[in-house]
């Protein structure tokens, strides 16, 4: 995995909760907002 992967893996390892928040908040719906995420 190269370096840009391995940083967006942490990334999104760190903030997916918050990010499936919003986009709970912008469709209202839990799984919708699990595929936008």
């Amino acid at each position: 995995m190269g370096d840009r992967d391995a940083a967006f893996a942490e990334y999104f390892a760190a903030r997916s909760e918050a990010m499936r928040g919003t986009a709970y908040l912008l469709c209202g719906d839990w799984h919708r907002a699990e595929d936008l995420v």
